[in-house]
C-alpha cells in the first residue's frame, strides 16, 4: 500500500468520515445539513436522492471544492483541511460526464491525467474503460481533437473518457457521478464494465439511480432535504426501492 504523508502524520488507509457537516452556498440556507457518516476503506457507497438534494455538493466537499461551514471531514483519520490541495488531489478523483475534457486530442486528454504513464499504460486504460470501442469511429481516431466540429461525443462516451483518465491517475478514493442519459443497452453495458474495472480496491462514492449499482454497493446513502439516511444493507434497500419513488425522481 502507498503511504501519503501530511505535515503531521502518515495516511495508511483511505476511509472517509463526515462529522456533523453543514454547508450552503448562501447564508442561512444549508444544502448539506448536519451530515455524519463513515465509509470504510475500499468500500463502495451508492449515493441517491432527488435533484437538488445535495449529492454533488457532498462529493465536492470531499475534494475541497468548498469547505464546510460547520463540522469536519476526515480521510484516514486526518482532517482534509490540514492537507495541501495537491496532496488531497493525489487521494481523490472526481469523475463526471459534465467535467470539461482537455482541449487536446483524445489520446493526450487521457495521457495528461498521468504524464508519467507509458503508451502501453494509456492503451491499457483505453481498453479497460471501453474507450477504444468508439475511438476508431472518430475522424482521426485516437488523434482526433476533442473540439473538432465532427467530434460528437455522447454523455456515456464522455464519461468513459473520464473513467479512463481516472484509471490512469489511480487515486485510492473515487467520487463517481454515473447519472448520464444512455441511448441503449450497449451504452449501459460498456459503462458498467468500465466502472467495474475502475473501482477495484478503491474507496468509492457513486452518485447513481441505477438499481444494479445500488444492489452491489456496500452501503446506500439517501440524501433528502440536505439530510442523510444510511442503509448499510444494500440488498434490503434494493428490494424496497419502490418506497423511495419520490426521492429517486431525477
Amino acid at each position: 500500500m502507498k503511504l501519503f504523508k501530511t505535515a503531521t502524520t502518515t495516511i495508511t488507509r483511505f476511509d472517509i468520515r463526515f462529522e456533523n457537516v453543514s454547508f450552503g452556498y448562501i447564508k442561512d440556507h444549508n444544502i448539506v445539513n448536519r451530515v455524519s457518516f463513515y465509509v470504510k476503506d475500499q468500500n463502495t457507497v451508492a449515493l441517491v436522492g432527488a435533484t437538488g438534494s445535495g449529492k454533488t455538493t457532498l462529493t465536492g466537499l470531499i475534494s475541497r471544492m468548498w469547505d464546510p461551514k460547520k463540522g469536519r471531514i476526515k480521510i484516514g483519520g486526518v482532517p482534509i483541511s490540514r492537507m495541501p490541495q495537491q496532496q488531497l488531489a493525489n487521494y481523490v478523483t472526481l469523475i463526471s460526464a459534465t467535467t470539461p475534457l482537455p482541449d487536446d486530442t483524445l489520446y493526450n486528454a487521457i495521457w495528461s491525467a498521468n504524464p508519467k504513464a507509458s503508451p502501453e499504460q494509456v492503451f491499457e486504460v483505453l481498453e479497460n474503460a471501453r474507450v477504444i470501442d468508439f475511438a476508431w469511429e472518430l475522424p482521426d481516431g485516437m488523434h482526433t481533437q476533442l473540439r473538432h466540429p465532427e467530434c460528437h461525443l455522447s454523455e456515456p462516451e464522455k464519461l468513459r473518457i473520464q473513467i479512463a483518465r481516472a484509471m490512469l491517475k489511480n487515486t485510492p478514493i473515487l467520487l463517481l457521478d454515473e447519472t448520464v442519459a444512455t441511448s441503449g443497452a450497449m451504452d449501459m453495458l460498456y459503462l458498467q464494465k468500465a466502472k467495474q474495472e475502475l473501482i477495484k480496491d478503491k474507496t468509492v462514492i457513486i452518485i447513481t439511480r441505477n438499481p444494479e449499482t445500488i444492489k452491489n454497493a456496500d452501503q446506500v446513502f439517501v440524501l433528502h432535504d440536505g439530510k442523510l439516511e444510511e442503509h448499510s444493507n444494500a440488498v434490503f434497500y434494493y428490494n424496497h426501492t419502490h418506497q423511495w419513488n419520490l426521492q429517486l425522481e431525477f
